[in-house]
């Protein structure tokens, strides 16, 4: 699996503004899932993935620089926020995207590197991309829904726990 955008940091207090106001438009609030590639679990390709290691860390690193990765199973743990199709208003969400943008805040930092296979945007949302990234994020949510691979909740990988 592989989300349409990669953000490297989201903060406890991002993820609760973000509840808050898809809660507020009475849309499908997006929660947080997960691990995938936890350290120790079949890889799939006759392995398993390492965890957070320096190889792992290299393997990122090289996939964010634009390196194609040959598969996603040397990368570290992350989890997925899925935002359902067309679960983003005009309400306090689309407002809340906007303000978030205009701030500097997780909207635009999110990335799409091309060397870590990640799933392509919708037609709708490509021609956006990377120049207005809160409008290509909210019309690859109406399009198709959006999913964003999150590597960082703190100073450390993502907790495998």
């Amino acid at each position: 699996m592989a989300g349409q955008f990669i953000l490297l940091r989201l903060t406890d207090q991002d993820l609760e503004d973000i509840q808050n106001a898809w809660n507020d438009d009475r849309l499908e609030v997006p929660v947080l899932g997960g691990v995938a590639h936890a350290a120790g679990t079949d890889n799939g390709v006759g392995g398993a993935f390492p965890g957070w290691n320096e190889g792992s860390r290299a393997v990122l690193d090289n996939g964010l620089n634009g390196v194609q990765l040959g598969n996603r199973s040397g990368l570290p743990p992350h989890r997925y926020l899925g935002f359902g199709v067309g679960q983003i208003g005009n309400g306090s969400s689309g407002k809340y995207i906007i303000r978030n943008a205009l701030a500097g805040g997780w909207v635009t930092e999110l990335l799409r590197p091309g060397g870590v296979g990640l799933t392509e945007l919708a037609a709708a949302a490509r021609g956006d991309w990377p120049d207005q990234k809160a409008k290509a994020f909210a019309k690859q949510v109406r399009a198709n829904g959006a999913s964003v691979e999150i590597y960082h909740t703190g100073a450390d990988g993502m907790d495998e726990v």
